[in-house]
């Protein structure tokens, strides 16, 4: 059974063993730095505060520690993983499924919780049509705003986690070791 890499090229089903027996490379001022995840060369930043630093220019992805406690960089860091994890074809564990839903799902009830209240509003603005009822028209458009935006965010919330879940359910089944 042989195993394949991001780049698909055929690695020896003892890959590992003989990475075991391999010899230390010794480093020399003529190595480029690659990223980890695209292996595209990078030239390293001398100030260390500039965001682009400790992130790939062409995928995205962290590429130094930094990435991780960098207000800034963590952001771009966080996007990167869910871009991954977003992607068509993308190959998604069940963690990855299990965060997204404990992530996303919360913000989605409090959604539908925005829009049941709004909908009782409405309904009891047009029902009971009192004129001490009557909303502000500044409360009324702070209101339809509201919505608005609620509708925006469920709309990315259901997005994601439909996506997620849809490419953890297509994953290719993996191969079984013959015998």
């Amino acid at each position: 059974m042989s195993t394949t890499n991001s780049t698909d090229q055929e690695l020896p089903a003892n890959w590992e063993d003989l990475a075991e027996q391999a010899e230390p490379v010794e480093s020399s001022e003529d190595d480029e730095l690659v990223c980890p995840r695209c292996f595209t060369p990078f030239e390293p930043s001398g100030h260390s505060s500039e965001p682009t630093s400790h992130m790939c220019l062409n995928c995205g992805g962290p590429i130094s520690g930094v990435a991780l406690w960098d207000p800034i960089s963590r952001i771009w860091g966080e996007g990167f993983g869910y871009r991954q994890i977003t992607r068509v074809g993308s190959e998604p564990k069940l963690a990855h499924v299990i965060g997204v839903w404990i992530i996303f799902v919360p913000g989605m009830l409090s959604s539908l919780g925005y829009f049941l209240s709004f909908s009782k509003l409405v309904l009891d603005y047009l029902v009971v049509s009192r004129p001490s009822f009557a909303p502000s028209p500044f409360e009324l458009l702070a209101n339809i705003l509201g919505l608005l935006l609620m509708t925006f965010v469920f709309a990315i919330q259901i997005a994601i986690v439909r996506r997620v879940t849809l490419n953890y359910l297509r994953k290719k089944p993996t191969e079984q070791p013959t015998e």
